[in-house]
């Protein structure tokens, strides 16, 4: 692959979006915002995958909330990748929270980009920093790792995610863009993007 392609194919299938500044704009939304979709998304899982959502909890130990946001957020990153190996459309629904997301995600389906499948003992995948904890939205800079599991990865990728936090207590993954993205461009997909998928 090439260089770039191969970053915004790794970022695409470790995040399951590509970079929001290389994607084409919605001329009904503010810069930098999502697809709009209609629906709350709902948490469905089929027997194809093996990623159960973990349980939800929430406390007000600093150090407490950031293992907590940590394990919300890997298991959405090792769900999300699980469902995109397995093409199962249903298991990425529990998964995702934005149209484009979703999207982006169905469309690595048949890429064949898979060399394992994706569990948690073969991907790595770590937060950084939590940027925004707000109860309708989570904003971290995390870091992911994929070698030997998708072809071409060659190194940690790492990103500022933006996650959507759902009744079932999951985080839904909504958006992600480029490490270094002023706070001005992601902090909209929290305040103002059209949350849901529709498949």
């Amino acid at each position: 692959m090439g260089g770039r392609r191969s970053w915004i194919l790794l970022v695409a299938v470790t995040l399951a979006v590509t970079a929001c500044n290389d994607a084409a704009a919605d001329p009904t939304l503010a810069t930098g915002t999502t697809a709009p979709p209609t629906t709350t998304p709902p948490t469905t899982t089929t027997s194809s995958t093996t990623t159960t959502a973990p349980p939800p909890t929430t406390t007000e130990n600093p150090d407490a909330r950031f293992q907590e946001i940590q394990r919300l957020a890997e298991a959405t990153f090792v769900g999300r990748l699980n469902a995109i190996y397995h093409g199962d459309a249903q298991a990425l629904l529990q998964w995702m929270g934005s149209q484009k997301a979703y999207d982006d995600s169905v469309a690595l389906f048949d890429q064949g980009i898979f060399i394992d499948e994706p569990t948690a003992e073969n991907v790595g995948f770590a937060i950084e920093e939590i940027l925004l904890d707000r109860p309708d939205c989570i904003v971290a800079r995390s870091t992911a790792n994929t070698i030997g599991v998708v072809d071409g990865a060659t190194g940690e990728s790492t990103v500022i995610s933006v996650y959507w936090p759902s009744e079932s207590g999951v985080l839904l993954d909504a958006a992600v863009w480029q490490q270094g993205t002023p706070r001005s461009q992601w902090i909209e997909e929290c305040d103002i993007a059209v949350r849901g998928v529709t498949p």
